[in-house]
């Protein structure tokens, strides 16, 4: 019943994350919504999604998924893709060649292994997105936090740039918002 709700919101706003427990059809989902966004879709998730993705791609829409291995990035297995899947491992070695690509649509499968800007996953993708800045973005994940709700903002922020402020301006107005181990937010 959820997916009913979920992927007309999902296209309706062309960004947004989807937070549902494990087993629930969030893959379906971003596949459905992604359908709804016509060119060319970059799925970035664990290695292990690979295979759901490839097999649920193949189940509903007869497509192949080109994933993208290994540490040296070839062109030639872009041109003409429509659906690419690409690890998080291997996403900063890729990721100058995913910029010299226009994609239409990114769906962020397990969105919280992007929760620090820090980490050469967030660098990858903020390098691969450089000639996507509208592009649609749909993150996917059963534990959108690990720590605290602070480990969101990353991908608030690559989601929807500079509209919930600075990680700084984030953190002061959601203090407090949920109780942690030391009486707040952190």
């Amino acid at each position: 019943p959820l997916q009913f709700e979920d992927v007309p919101s999902l296209l309706r706003f062309g960004r947004g994350l989807l937070r549902h427990p494990t087993g629930t059809g969030k893959t379906l989902c971003g596949l459905a919504a992604a359908c709804g966004v016509p060119g060319s879709t970059l799925i970035v998730g664990p290695a292990i999604s690979r295979t759901v993705w490839a097999r649920e791609l193949t189940k509903w829409l007869g497509d192949d998924l080109v994933t993208l291995r290994g540490l040296t990035p070839d062109h030639a297995q872009l041109v003409g893709a429509h659906w690419v899947f690409v690890n998080y491992e291997v996403l900063l070695a890729w990721a100058p060649t995913l910029a010299c690509y226009a994609w239409d649509c990114l769906v962020l499968d397990e969105f919280h292994e992007l929760r620090s800007r820090k980490t050469q996953r967030m660098q990858g993708m903020l390098k691969a997105l450089t000639f996507s800045p509208d592009c649609a973005i749909f993150g996917l994940s059963a534990t959108p936090t690990w720590k605290s709700l602070s480990d969101l903002w990353n991908v608030l922020d690559l989601i929807y740039p500079r509209r919930f402020g600075t990680y700084s301006q984030f953190i002061a107005y959601y203090k407090g918002a949920l109780p942690g181990q030391w009486g707040g937010l952190v």
